[in-house]
């Protein structure tokens, strides 16, 4: 399956790589914080303990009042979101038990072959989560995934897209993107914050 050739499919060696972490919050449709970050990820797929992040040109804006949740707290806490490494979503042991896969379409992206897998929560199981993963057919490589999440704490949802990338055979997260949505009672009145 494409969760145990993981380690053969992804970069264990380590790689570094350089990217940009964006995060906006908005309360009732105002931009409420933003930050943006530019960082340098040290990284290998066999060991998430060895990640190193290093933040520069650090940029943020944030109103006088105080917002109820941020997004992921900063670059580090948005690596840990690659689902193929930390395994804490649907790859968990515990939460794929309780998940129903298919295959839903097989489509053709820069002439490879990926099957669509579909996942659905089994009912009375427990899981809050649905999406969908690419997997390229011939390596059964994971170049997409797509969770939503259901039902978290403050009566909120979140969306995650991760994108993968090949090089030299090996895959590695390119990029992310995530979307949460809360709802918060402050001072009597209710509040619909989105970050993303």
């Amino acid at each position: 399956s494409a969760i145990k050739k993981i380690s053969s499919n992804f970069l264990t060696k380590e790689y570094e790589q350089y990217g940009r972490v964006r995060e906006k919050l908005y309360c009732n449709d105002t931009l409420q914080s933003m930050s943006d970050i530019e960082v340098v990820l040290k990284s290998s797929y066999s060991d998430e303990r060895s990640d190193k992040v290093t933040s520069r040109n650090v940029q943020t804006y944030m109103q006088e009042k105080k917002p109820p949740f941020f997004m992921a707290n900063g670059p580090s806490a948005t690596y840990m979101l690659d689902e193929v490494k930390v395994k804490s979503k649907i790859f968990s042991d515990k939460n794929i038990k309780g998940l129903n896969f298919s295959i839903s379409n097989t489509i053709i992206q820069d002439g490879k072959q990926f099957f669509v897998i579909k996942f659905v929560p089994i009912k009375n199981k427990g899981s809050k989560y649905s999406g969908e993963i690419y997997i390229e057919s011939e390596h059964l490589g994971i170049s997409y995934l797509k969770i939503n999440a259901e039902k978290l704490a403050y009566d909120g949802s979140a969306d995650l897209e991760l994108f993968y990338s090949q090089s030299n055979g090996k895959y590695w997260l390119k990029s992310c993107y995530v979307k949460k949505y809360e709802s918060h009672r402050i001072g009597g009145r209710k509040s619909q914050y989105k970050g993303e």
